[in-house]
């Protein structure tokens, strides 16, 4: 199975892999043709591939979730305010990386939040409004990041 498509479309079949290494794999693949302006980030269905990352970044797995959550802060950088009607697919998974066991998951979560506000893809205000509840969320971590995320947005 060749883990290195040359389009979205490629790449969209090869997420739903179970295998662990064949991720970690296509992961750096995706994050190195994300990263390229050059390539499209067109898609047959950009909501099913951007589906099809979730669980890479719901992995219990921290590699695995610190690549797909990566790949989606690429895809955010790169769609800007096309990626706004899959901000209530992609916000829960990341609150829910915010208490990760991990420091650099929990930072990359940190980022993709920081990367939707920077691309205009949410407004400040409308992104603290969908975060309130995580202020009040059971875990103690989640709890912290979130008020770590608004000191970083309101000192930005």
């Amino acid at each position: 199975m060749a883990f290195s498509p040359k389009d979205m479309d490629g790449f969209l079949p090869l997420l739903s892999t179970t295998d662990t290494k064949a991720k970690l794999t296509i992961a750096m693949n995706l994050i190195n043709y994300l990263g390229d302006p050059d390539n499209t980030i067109e898609c047959s269905d950009i909501g099913q591939f951007i589906d099809s990352l979730v669980p890479w970044m719901q992995s219990s797995n921290n590699k695995v979730s610190q690549n797909g959550i990566d790949a989606m802060t690429y895809l955010v950088d790169r769609m800007a305010v096309d990626f706004r009607p899959y901000i209530s697919t992609v916000l829960p998974p990341i609150i829910d990386r915010l208490g990760d066991s991990k420091e650099v998951v929990r930072e990359k979560a940190q980022l993709l939040i920081l990367k939707l506000m920077e691309r205009d893809v949410i407004t400040p205000q409308a992104l603290f409004e969908k975060l309130t509840p995580a202020f009040s969320h059971k875990n103690g971590k989640i709890r912290e990041e979130v008020m770590n995320c608004l000191q970083t947005t309101l000192t930005e």
